[in-house]
């Protein structure tokens, strides 16, 4: 997605991008331009937010995401080898779902975490492998408003099916753009991606998912909309501050994600509790990294560090490798599944 200064023709969902020239011309930007500082911005916020949750800061970049990041047409292509590996752990059934494919346009992988049932996760996971493309020439190579567009619809073909009122998944997707070598990350909920580098000799990690859920100012304004919602802790009590979940005790239904594709029984009509829109990031992807998605069967139960620490060898081998290490030495309760990006 370049940035220059032609604003493209929308003819796809034009109340989405009428209100988007409209914001890129109160700063005087390109739809494009506009967009790319938003995710740019979204980046710097990652890794800071990211930074702020351990005190082994030294695992993160220092470097000005900005100037990581040079969006001109490469020449050379890059090469991918790619795996993955999942286990249901102690959970009595797998609800997660993922996918990593080719497409015209660069390399496309998902990992979508189910809850209260496995339906929606992989009715995604085959939505998104097969509608991407058709977005991404629709919004005319605009990968922000694809990502924006593309959930926002899944998001409605999910709330369709009245049997899925009470079920959602979380969403983390990745796309690798060929020509630009510009890796775009979607993130809803607490699936995240990251990338592994070497840099100087020392091995680092790069956030690329923007985490929210109801500790977030924004999120908690959002759930005060709910008529029958109540943020509480862990231990099921009513806060105003630091909650964990949003409990709909009139349905006898919890949450701890604060966005998610479905949950149609947390949204009343015209009340947008759970939210579909994505937290959109760009980095620039470079020979040698390693791309990994990961839920938070990982990610809730091994620290950063150590995963840094265990990215070597082939993707099959770390895939595996980081699964096992979540279930049997940090006892995950969660499904875990883990995905694997070797780029040359």
């Amino acid at each position: 997605m370049a940035t220059n200064n032609n604003i493209p023709n929308f003819h796809f969902e034009p109340t989405y991008h009428k209100n988007l020239n409209k914001k890129a011309r109160k700063v005087g930007l390109s739809p494009i331009e506009f967009v790319f500082q938003k995710m740019v911005k979204n980046s710097v916020k990652a890794i800071k937010e990211h930074k702020n949750k351990t005190i082994f800061n030294h695992i993160y970049p220092l470097s000005d995401v900005q100037s990581m990041i040079d969006n001109s047409i490469k020449t050379n292509r890059l090469e991918f080898t790619y795996s993955s590996f999942e286990a249901k752990g102690f959970r009595p059934s797998m609800e997660d779902a993922h996918f990593i494919v080719n497409i015209k346009e660069g390399l496309l992988s998902g990992l979508f975490d189910g809850h209260g049932g496995s339906e929606v996760a992989k009715f995604a996971s085959s939505y998104v492998q097969n509608h991407f493309s058709i977005f991404l020439e629709k919004c005319e190579g605009n990968v922000y408003a694809t990502f924006h567009l593309l959930l926002k619809s899944l998001d409605q073909e999910v709330k369709m099916n009245n049997a899925w009122d009470d079920t959602g998944t979380t969403a983390v997707i990745c796309f690798i753009d060929y020509t630009t070598h510009l890796i775009y990350t979607a993130t809803l909920g607490d699936s995240e991606a990251n990338i592994y580098r070497s840099d100087n000799g020392k091995s680092i990690s790069i956030p690329l998912s923007c985490i929210r859920d109801w500790s977030c100012e924004k999120e908690i304004k959002r759930a005060k909309k709910a008529p029958h919602g109540k943020l509480i802790n862990e231990n099921q009590r009513f806060v105003e501050f630091n909650p964990k979940k949003i409990s709909f005790e009139h349905k006898n239904f919890r949450i701890n994600v604060s966005r998610a594709i479905g949950d149609k029984i947390s949204n009343p009509k015209k009340k947008t509790v759970i939210s579909c829109k994505p937290k959109v990031t760009v980095h620039q992807i470079k020979p040698k990294d390693v791309v990994i998605l990961a839920c938070d069967g990982l990610k809730d139960y091994v620290q950063e560090h150590e995963i840094v620490y265990r990215v070597k060898g082939d993707p099959k081998e770390v895939a595996q490798n980081l699964v096992n290490y979540a279930i049997e030495i940090k006892h995950s309760k969660d499904n875990v599944s883990v995905l694997v990006v070797n780029v040359s």
